[in-house]
């Protein structure tokens, strides 16, 4: 893609991102993150979705904890996904995700304005 002259857009990015989570392959993902990065894009919301679902489906509930920290860290408010995430794969998996006093920005959020964030 890159030899042709194409410019991958934040759906290109998270969507490689998935599938190389999705086989487990984390050094893969995240070396896609770091081209999304060099390339000026910064990473959203789905971008750190998927990196910590990938993290959470290879049991390293510690790394997906530090991505949501600094997902927050970086202003990027989570959205029904990211709940999702947390509760299916990281509370049902018996981890308590310390969010470092975020919990009082993100339990004041409504769902109508979690859904908004997709």
């Amino acid at each position: 893609m890159f030899n042709l002259g194409l410019k991958p857009n934040h759906v290109t990015y998270n969507t490689l991102m998935d599938g190389y989570c999705m086989e487990g392959n984390l050094k893969a993902a995240l070396n896609v993150r770091a081209r999304m990065e060099k390339e000026r894009k910064q990473p959203n919301v789905v971008t750190y979705n998927v990196l910590i679902k990938g993290y959470c489906k290879i049991d390293k509930l510690e790394a997906a904890n530090n991505l949501l920290n600094e997902m927050l860290e970086k202003g990027l408010n989570p959205n029904h996904n990211t709940y999702d995430i947390v509760s299916l794969e990281m509370l049902e998996k018996g981890f308590i995700p310390d969010i470092e006093g975020h919990l009082y920005n993100i339990s004041s959020m409504s769902w109508e304005e979690l859904e908004m964030k997709d």
